[in-house]
């Protein structure tokens, strides 16, 4: 087979359209963890690939990478780790009216949106593997095109293919990826969600532990209220996992559903040994995957083997990290206010890096103010600058801290916000000094500072000034964003009942 690019086949033929533009219609707005299962499956049996010349070429491949001779991708990191990047888009494009009506749907007229969005990072020396949620509202930058909601970046490159064939719809969706995490994406695997209601049928449906704690859906049908074990398959697994609305925490909540099915699907394949049942999931979980060129039966022999034995305990379950878990917001292409989710790319960056050193993945390096020796105050020089919003708070606060021997170089204002200190590198020592005199304020190191004076900025929650010589208080690393689902990393061995 060709390395260079291939015909797409029928389900990632390009669109007359873009992004999907047209009402919310039942169906819609869907996520599908088939991608995620598929994989899961081929590579946690005991049997996968045995004969797998036959599954191989059950596999379809596209294109995903021709994107990579035009732009600067992430360094490769040589820690022996993977990053996979795990789609579900929900395009109907060739479904039988039976399949349409088992997965309560109708005909979309070719539009694809991909809603199911996790990045699998696989930790090189037998280490954990860790499932990264995206949000699907998630406004990011997408290559080419205006910032948008992330799940729109696949229809972007179908689109786009016909002008430019280095352009693909899995491609501008890693492309975009990549530069939101800021780390390389090794391969690409993506199943309609037409193969999610094949492969839970041929797994004969798994138990999942639901609290009762969601609504009623009417756009889906999802009836989850009583508490209780289900068995789910088929179209029951579906709405298990489409559902958004009446749900706990939304698309987050779903994630979390997500999160709690996966965990189910892995434990039922591993305990599987019927040989014919094996090779159902298999044929059905292999004939369901598109993945990248570079991909080969070899490559997935490979991963099959990494991940069959792993112990449940080391697969973890994580959510990028946000800034606004969801709100209404007018979007370039939409005539009325839609939903989405705001993040910080610099602190998704960071998590990630977290991730691939095998880090917590909200871990912050502490900040060189919070460990320098501090200065005598009668040496730190200090510019204050009012962002609380109260008149006079600069020059009363001016008056305290001249009060305790600290030099005010000027006063100001600023943007409304939180109290900071902002200091250049070589002023670490001094921003400790005025830190212990301002209880929590948030120590930031700024490179752009031209050094000498340390900037005071009062925010909204700035009450008072205290004497630093008898201040007990430790300075403040600027706060995270937060991470949509627990504060506990979830794994497949902890999964409990949930909405």
């Amino acid at each position: 087979m060709s390395s260079g690019h291939l015909p797409l086949p029928p389900e990632l033929s390009p669109r007359r359209g873009g992004r999907y533009r047209g009402p919310r219609h039942r169906g819609r707005r869907l996520t599908w963890l088939a991608g995620v299962l598929s994989v899961l499956i081929v590579v946690t049996s005991g049997f996968a690939f045995a004969y797998y010349n036959e599954l191989n070429g059950n596999v379809k491949r596209v294109n995903v990478f021709g994107y990579s001779a035009k732009v600067n991708r992430p360094q490769k990191t040589d820690n022996g780790s993977q990053n996979i990047l795990l789609v579900g888009n929900d395009s109907r494009n060739g479904a039988t009216q039976a399949q349409l009506q088992e997965a309560d749907t109708t005909s979309d007229g070719g539009g694809v949106n991909t809603d199911t969005i996790i990045l699998m990072h696989i930790a090189g020396g037998g280490g954990p593997v860790t499932f990264v949620s995206f949000p699907r509202d998630s406004v990011v930058d997408i290559p080419g095109h205006k910032a948008f909601k992330i799940n729109s970046a696949y229809a972007d490159g179908e689109a786009d293919h016909a002008k430019d064939p280095s352009i693909t719809g899995p491609g501008l969706l890693t492309e975009t990826v990549e530069n939101l995490a800021g780390v390389r994406i090794d391969h690409f695997v993506m199943v309609n969600f037409f193969q999610f209601i094949d492969i839970s049928n041929a797994i004969g449906g798994v138990n999942v532990c639901v609290n009762g704690e969601a609504g009623y859906d009417p756009y889906t049908h999802a009836n989850f209220t009583k508490p209780g074990t289900y068995t789910l398959k088929g179209s029951t697994a579906l709405q298990y996992v489409r559902q958004r609305h009446y749900l706990p925490g939304d698309d987050f909540g779903r994630i979390q559903r997500q999160q709690r099915f996966i965990t189910a699907m892995v434990k039922k394949v591993k305990g599987e040994r019927n040989p014919l049942t094996v090779n159902q999931i298999l044929q059905k979980a292999t004939k369901s995957l598109t993945v990248d060129t570079g991909l080969s039966g070899t490559g997935l022999v490979k991963l099959a083997d990494r991940l069959k034995d792993i112990d449940l305990s080391k697969i973890q379950f994580l959510t990028i990290p946000t800034v606004d878990k969801g709100g209404k917001k007018y979007l370039a292409g939409y005539g009325d206010q839609v939903d989405y989710v705001k993040i910080d790319p610099d602190a998704v960056k960071a998590y990630f890096a977290n991730i691939e050193a095998g880090r917590d993945p909200n871990y912050v390096p502490p900040q060189p103010a919070e460990t320098a020796s501090p200065l005598p105050v009668s040496q730190v020089s200090v510019e204050v600058l009012n962002g609380s919003g109260v008149n006079g708070a600069a020059a009363a606060t001016r008056t305290a801290l001249e009060g305790y021997g600290f030099q005010v170089a000027s006063i100001g204002d600023a943007a409304h916000g939180t109290t900071t200190i902002r200091y250049a590198d070589a002023d670490a020592g001094a921003a400790r000094t005025l830190a212990k005199a301002v209880p929590g304020a948030a120590l930031v190191q700024d490179s752009s500072l031209t050094g000498g004076t340390v900037q005071l900025i009062i925010g909204t929650d700035f009450t008072s000034v205290q004497d630093p010589s008898t201040a007990t208080s430790t300075p403040s690393a600027p706060s995270t964003p937060s991470s949509g689902g627990s504060s506990d990393t979830a794994t497949a061995a902890n999964q409990n009942c949930g909405p």
